[in-house]
């Protein structure tokens, strides 16, 4: 009995299944070089961005897009696809909200100003703003005077009450009687000058200052103050505290005639078939689409990134490349630290610009006053709408995960992110020492509301848990 155990044995032994074969190892230098695997994430699963990425191009509802990734300081990913290459040169609209609220904290860290100053001591008409009344309407307009002051912090946070930008479309009467009120105004007042900013008073706030939020050019005015107290241009001010320290070559308000080639042009989505209906400004969300489908057209009357500008308003949006705003995330994501170890942010600034201002206010219909709008994808856009549970704002114009179950922001808890109206987000995420920037020029924005949690789905999915990062330690070829 004995032999005859240890023959079965022994069969088993020699005729088991071979183990399977460990998954071939990518071992891909990042730009950095480094390998992707030794900052915990996992090459193979990155793979599948390519895919995600061509499958948009494919069916044509992107020309093109570039995907940035960094990990612990490294950037690990870096790729253009379709008509988009790595140092493509996007307008990276609303964004531009994050790099003047860094400028502003530079200016609050030498004392220019302080984030509870009122905004009248600095621009003396906005003293004379009213609030509008509910009740009111296009023949009889009731307000009241401000019962609180208008502060600094409060143009950065969206929450001093003025109403929201022409893209946004909301069911609530008051909201959209001063919207449109907001947009027959100057939107982009001249940066050197208080008095085109008198037009602006002539709109109600929504609601008393503090008390909701409506994204719109809050952080543009806050740049206005700095330029008064500076006595320089907006250009010189973007200059020397942001872009030159960060060694942003590819970003401004114009674009060489030597890079203009280089300049990746808008799209708009369209309905495949228009017809008779005149369809236009579509996207995934909208009714209409699933039935007639849609793809991305080139807007016919684009003739290029503007070469030079006398001065550019607060309001215009800087253009530049995936390369360069990564800077500016690892930046933040070093507490501030520049790439050689300086600071340009206090760990106070950070506080402001990074950390909820909010309390996760977002979730309150009476405070969030996007919980209502329409045009941004039926009010489904992560970043707003009825849709931004769990989500919080930061003193950089953006949207902070506050509680991630029910946030529909990807990121663990204390992430924060931006979203720019020309199709470009990006979002740091501390605790895992991730930062993300996806970049298209697609109009509107909202057209793929949900871009940025695709990609964050194979994003998050290619981490390597850190027991398992040893076993993909293999040579480079």
């Amino acid at each position: 009995m004995l032999i005859a155990m240890i023959g079965m044995g022994a069969w088993q032994y020699f005729n088991a299944p071979a183990a399977p074969k460990p998954p071939t190892q990518r071992a891909i230098r990042t730009e950095d070089g480094i390998r992707q695997e030794e900052v915990g994430m996992d090459p193979d699963k990155l793979t599948q961005i390519k895919a995600w990425a061509e499958s948009y191009v494919a069916t044509q509802q992107l020309p093109g897009l570039v995907v940035a990734i960094a990990r612990r300081g490294n950037i690990v990913y870096h790729e253009g696809f379709g008509i988009a290459q790595k140092d493509s040169i996007l307008s990276i609209g609303t964004l531009t909200d994050t790099i003047l609220s860094i400028m502003v904290m530079t200016a609050v860290q030498e004392g220019l100003l302080s984030l509870d100053d009122p905004v009248a001591k600095h621009i003396p008409c906005f003293q004379n703003f009213m609030v509008y009344c509910e009740g009111s309407s296009q023949d009889s307009l009731k307000t009241q005077a401000m019962d609180r002051p208008m502060l600094v912090r409060h143009l950065l946070t969206h929450t001093w009450g003025f109403p929201g930008l022409p893209i946004f479309q909301s069911l609530d009467a008051g909201v959209a009687f001063c919207d449109r009120l907001a947009s027959c105004s100057n939107p982009t007042p001249n940066p050197t000058s208080d008095a085109s900013f008198e037009d602006l008073v002539k709109v109600p706030l929504l609601h008393q200052p503090g008390s909701c939020f409506r994204f719109g050019i809050g952080p543009h005015v806050a740049a206005h103050i700095v330029c008064k107290l500076s006595g320089k241009s907006l250009q010189d001010l973007i200059s020397e505290r942001v872009l030159s320290p960060l060694q942003m070559d590819s970003t401004g308000w114009t674009v060489p005639v030597s890079k203009q080639s280089r300049v990746l042009a808008p799209s708009q989505a369209v309905p495949r078939y228009v017809g008779n209906l005149g369809l236009r400004w579509t996207g995934r969300r909208q009714g209409h689409t699933s039935k007639l489908g849609w793809k991305a057209q080139p807007i016919d009357d684009f003739s290029g990134a503007p070469v030079e500008l006398n001065e550019p308003s607060p309001a215009s949006p800087l253009w530049s490349t995936s390369g360069d705003f990564m800077k500016v995330q690892l930046m933040l994501q070093r507490g501030g630290l520049m790439a050689d170890g300086s600071a340009l942010l206090t760990q106070e600034s950070m506080l402001e610009l990074t950390s909820d201002k909010l309390q996760g206010s977002l979730a309150n219909p009476a405070f969030n006053t996007h919980a209502k709008d329409v045009a941004v994808s039926a009010g489904l856009h992560p970043s707003f709408g009825v849709g931004a549970p769990g989500q919080g704002v930061s003193g950089t114009a953006g949207a902070t995960v506050v509680d991630p179950s029910t946030s529909r922001l990807a990121g663990t808890a204390g992430s924060y992110s931006g979203v720019g109206c020309d199709m470009t987000e990006y979002w740091n995420d501390p605790l895992q020492e991730l930062s993300v920037f996806v970049g298209a020029q697609l109009f509107p924005f909202y057209a793929l509301p949900e871009l940025r949690q695709e990609l964050s789905a194979i994003v998050y999915a290619s981490m390597l848990p850190p027991a398992a990062v040893k076993f993909y330690q293999a040579p480079l070829p």
